[in-house]
């Protein structure tokens, strides 16, 4: 069932437990009207006490509690409970307690009045303690989840327990985790080694700290970790696993999304794999560390000076066609080397070959 129906039946059964509240506090009020022509006070009071159960969990508990401000979300819900109180004795006591006045003593009727109002008063106050308690059990089991997911991230591994008699708990890391298999209350963790653990909690729990980033539901109660998937097709994956690997088969209902998941997860995984342009460029080095088009323009520079004698970089540049940054670093280059050296003056000087002699010295070839 999709996110959207289970939304659409949280509202129905909301709406469902308002008209029963309505009913039950309106029509069979504690403080019913004693033999009243006015019964739509009776209704008035049931909603009522709607507004203080409802205002409580959609108004108060996410601008307050969940704003990190307690004491005023507490405060509110105290005035909230007295607002309600008093609209329902505002509502029935002018019509209940004259005609009670009237046929039994005034010390009866008032402390018939009082004792209800107490019997009222407590039950608003039960209805916000519950809707505080709904609303709280959600909120913290949503900030758990949260804060796990957050964990998840930075760490990848996953709390579970394991399958023997030992029962520890351990952390282990996501791509250790062949898949996983939900079964009841538990959802058993196959590792790649062979061993199993378990972790105790809706399938829902698991699925939102590893779907869809690290593994993907394949059926109503498997999902597989993107990792350790050896092979795939239409059909099923082959995960990777000790002794031997499993195939497991996809269902119909989530054949094509885990097709499409794991397709693309597998490119991602082969584009991130490709060699870098530098890792190719290296691989096209000799033994000198220097790619062949750099020795290509050095033999051409080299051969060019031998040939001019006292040539200039801008000489280089005009007859070689290379671009200025190319002829200076080649140059420094070859002068590292000692195959050139630069005589005379900075703006009339030019580049000179040299070799060395028998003896080891530096000749110029002239």
């Amino acid at each position: 069932m999709t996110f959207q129906n289970d939304k659409w039946l949280l509202w129905c059964a909301c709406l469902l437990f308002a008209a029963v509240l309505l009913l039950v506090f309106g029509n069979f009020c504690v403080l019913r009207v004693f033999d009243s022509i006015h019964v739509y006070k009776e209704y008035l009071s049931g909603i009522a006490v709607l507004a203080l159960f409802f205002s409580n969990i959609f108004l108060l508990f996410p601008l307050l509690y969940e704003k990190g401000r307690p004491s005023l979300y507490f405060l509110w819900s105290a005035l909230s409970v007295v607002a309600a109180f008093l609209v329902e004795m505002l509502l029935v006591v002018p019509d209940v307690f004259p005609d009670m006045a009237a046929r039994f003593s005034f010390r009866a009727a008032l402390s018939y009045m009082i004792t209800d109002g107490i019997y009222v008063f407590l039950r608003d106050c039960a209805f916000v303690a519950f809707a505080f308690a709904l609303k709280a059990a959600h909120y913290y089991r949503r900030l758990h989840k949260e804060m796990e997911s957050f964990l998840m991230e930075e760490s990848r591994r996953i709390e579970v327990v394991k399958n023997d008699k030992s029962g520890l708990r351990i952390t282990v890391p996501v791509s250790s985790i062949a898949y996983c298999e939900h079964h009841q209350n538990y959802t058993y963790a196959h590792l790649v080694d062979g061993s199993s653990a378990y972790r105790y909690g809706s399938f829902k729990d698991i699925m939102g700290l590893l779907c869809p980033k690290y593994a993907v539901r394949i059926s109503r109660n498997i999902l597989v970790v993107y990792e350790n998937i050896c092979s795939y097709n239409s059909t099923g994956a082959v995960v990777r696993s000790e002794p031997e690997n499993v195939l497991l088969s996809f269902s119909q209902s989530f054949q094509r999304e885990a097709t499409l998941m794991i397709g693309e997860h597998v490119g991602e995984k082969k584009r991130n794999s490709r060699p870098k342009p530098q890792t190719r460029r290296k691989k096209r080095k000799d033994g000198t560390g220097e790619s062949l088009k750099t020795q290509s323009y050095k033999k051409d520079v080299y051969a060019y000076i031998q040939e001019h004698p006292g040539a200039s970089a801008g000489d280089i540049k005009k007859n070689r066609n290379v671009s200025q940054s190319t002829v200076n670093r080649i140059l420094g280059q070859l002068k590292k080397e000692g195959l050139i050296e630069y005589r005379g003056s900075k703006r009339k000087g030019g580049y000179f070959a040299v070799e060395k002699g028998e003896e080891g010295e530096l000749e110029v070839k002239s």
